[in-house]
């Protein structure tokens, strides 16, 4: 089985399972790096991504997806 490198996971998507998916991707695939896709007006789901051992936090504003793809490049390297 191929292991999982990086997780993008939208926060709308998520939904109230944020906490649970998080650790279900760490527990299952040696630990991979999680990118949040999240509102920044959410700060509670955003507090509970970060404590979860989510790397980092895109806000979805501007040019959130160019950041997630220079943030998935760095996490790569």
């Amino acid at each position: 089985s191929e292991e999982i490198d990086i997780v993008v996971l939208d926060g709308r998507l998520a939904s109230d399972r944020t906490v649970e998916l998080i650790h279900l991707f760490r527990l299952k695939d040696s630990d991979p790096s999680v990118v949040f896709v999240a509102e920044p007006t959410n700060i509670r789901k955003i507090v509970q991504a970060h404590n979860s051992g989510c790397q980092r936090v895109v806000f979805r504003e501007d040019e959130w997806q160019t950041q997630i793809t220079g943030i998935i490049r760095h996490l790569l390297r």
